[in-house]
């Protein structure tokens, strides 16, 4: 599903990933990202590691090593597609998308992994009820708890 919707995006796509871990999503969104143009930058507190690792080095995939909510004080690029896989915490994933939402684009789109967890739904929750009408929800229970939040044109 990650490489699906963001084949679907513009031709010159911003993609950011927040937590790598063993690069599973990370592989999925740099091979949509080669299929179909952009490009992905990817955000750990910890080196990349697995598959990620050096195999997906190139000109589409920029790593950076830190704290995405250190990161996104410096962002400066428009985003059309936002992964947020990192915590699973409340106030941190709820933070997360306060912060690095605002750089979503309108009719962009926000992906979440695990909303079977409880935290990381009352954060999606929240989030939506403090935008009211600016985002519409689907949940793909069946895909390990994928959530995706399409951003409004407005």
């Amino acid at each position: 599903r990650l490489y699906d919707f963001t084949g679907k995006l513009p031709k010159e796509k911003v993609i950011v990933e927040l937590g790598v871990r063993w690069g599973n999503s990370t592989l999925a969104l740099l091979a949509a990202v080669n299929d179909s143009g952009g490009h992905l930058y990817s955000v750990d507190v910890l080196p990349a590691s697995g598959d990620a690792d050096g195999y997906l080095a190139g000109p589409t995939w920029t790593f950076i090593l830190g704290d995405d909510m250190d990161v996104v004080k410096t962002w400066d690029k428009s985003i059309d597609h936002l992964f947020i896989d990192t915590t699973h915490k409340f106030e941190h994933t709820l933070s997360e998308l306060r912060e690095w939402g605002k750089w979503v684009k309108p009719e962009g789109i926000i992906t979440l992994h695990d909303t079977s967890n409880v935290e990381v739904m009352r954060a999606i929750t929240t989030f939506m009820e403090e935008n009211v009408g600016k985002y519409e929800l689907t949940n793909f229970e069946g895909s390990y708890g994928l959530g995706l939040l399409k951003k409004a044109f407005i």
